[in-house]
């Protein structure tokens, strides 16, 4: 978000392009649960995303993002968190494009010269898919996937809801912003 970068105050939102990458909600959450950046929110032992207790009826988790010593956000859950991220994004009244991680995984040359094209640039002659852990040794990053191990997690529908209870995936089904998953057709599972 504009406001979170501090480099980008007093840039008008019409003078850049941003690019928003968006993520199966399911496999987003199950995501966040290997790495959750600056998310903080009580996760019981051996249950994640952790979306409702599974010890108390009831039991809500909120989340927290704090991106520096200064700007915070607040979420009613990582549920909540997904759709406020996402809905900040659709609901502007600046350009802006939105491209599904997934399109990007399985598609990643035909998706590029997409946004190269749309963003008024050209694509080099040679493409290259980086098989190797792009973000290996950096903070924050360890144990993430190559290429190959990402193929092989977000091609099987099994592992999208690995980790969720009957509770999770329920109270997932009734908060998800169901607009946001009709517009990236993205689905509920079964």
């Amino acid at each position: 978000h504009v406001s979170a970068s501090p480099w980008a105050k007093g840039i008008p939102p019409y003078d850049v392009l941003p690019i928003v990458m968006i993520k199966d909600p399911y496999t987003w959450m199950s995501s966040m649960c290997r790495h959750h950046y600056t998310a903080i929110w009580l996760r019981e032992e051996g249950h994640c995303p952790n979306l409702v207790s599974m010890w108390a009826e009831g039991l809500r988790f909120p989340v927290k993002v704090q991106y520096n010593s200064t700007h915070a956000t607040f979420h009613e859950s990582l549920v909540g968190l997904w759709n406020d991220w996402n809905e900040a994004y659709v609901n502007v009244d600046y350009p802006r494009l939105m491209v599904r991680f997934e399109d990007l995984l399985f598609y990643p040359e035909e998706v590029t010269k997409l946004i190269c094209e749309c963003a008024g640039g050209m694509m080099t002659k040679v493409f290259e898919v980086e098989l190797d852990n792009a973000k290996a040794g950096m903070k924050g990053h360890t144990g993430t996937s190559d290429f190959y191990d990402a193929v092989m997690r977000y091609s099987n529908e099994s592992l999208r809801v690995d980790g969720y209870t009957k509770n999770d995936l329920e109270f997932a089904r009734q908060t998800i912003n169901t607009d946001l998953m009709k517009a990236f057709r993205y689905t509920f599972p079964d």
